[in-house]
């Protein structure tokens, strides 16, 4: 074996000790992002059927804001139940239904959770 030989034999391990971490770190900052960007459509989705729900619910039976609750974290997919908030002021006129999230990454690069919320309105 020539000297050049030799010298190249343990590169292949060295590039992948390399370059592994940075692509492990990619991979995990587009899966959070992904999961970020479903949060923060979810959200809106999630009131606007909370107050759908509540503003047909309104017109047959007395209402109750948990039960708005359970119906809108019943429709959390993919996430727990008791990390959805739902806060649902029933005003005569109109249903107000507010729900937020505490999104925390995988790579804590915030410190803390960042809240993903989502407001909708309808009339009784």
């Amino acid at each position: 074996m020539s000297a050049s030989t030799k010298s190249r034999k343990g590169s292949g391990i060295l590039e992948v000790a390399l370059v592994l971490p940075v692509l492990m770190l990619t991979l995990l900052a587009i899966a959070d992002l992904g999961r970020y960007v479903y949060a923060t459509n979810l959200m809106p989705y999630l009131a606007r059927e909370g107050a759908r729900w509540a503003s047909l619910k309104a017109g047959h039976t007395k209402l109750d804001p948990a039960a708005v609750t359970k119906y809108v974290r019943s429709l959390a997919a993919g996430l727990p139940e008791d990390s959805v908030n739902v806060e649902t002021t029933l005003a005569p006129s109109r249903i107000d239904v507010q729900v937020s999230l505490g999104f925390q990454p995988v790579l804590n690069v915030f410190g803390s959770p960042v809240t993903v919320q989502g407001h909708a309105s309808m009339r009784r």
